[in-house]
């Protein structure tokens, strides 16, 4: 919850979109890896918009953005 919340704050501080799911996705080595998206339904099909991908490390907190790298 620290992970996805440090992303929030990230990305509301920085002026950028906050969409309605962040997650961790995964852990790989120190670092958690955060998927910010959002769910778009038309009718009777979905897709995910993906916002961004980010690294968050477990011990600093320091974030990588690893999208717009």
């Amino acid at each position: 919850d620290e992970a996805i919340n440090i992303i929030k704050d990230y990305l509301l501080s920085n002026g950028y979109y906050v969409p309605s799911n962040i997650e961790v996705d995964s852990i790989n080595g120190d670092n958690y890896l955060i998927h910010a998206y959002d769910v778009i339904t038309n009718k009777d099909e979905s897709h995910i918009a993906t916002s961004g991908w980010f690294e968050v490390n477990i011990h600093t907190g320091e974030i990588k953005d690893i999208m717009n790298q």
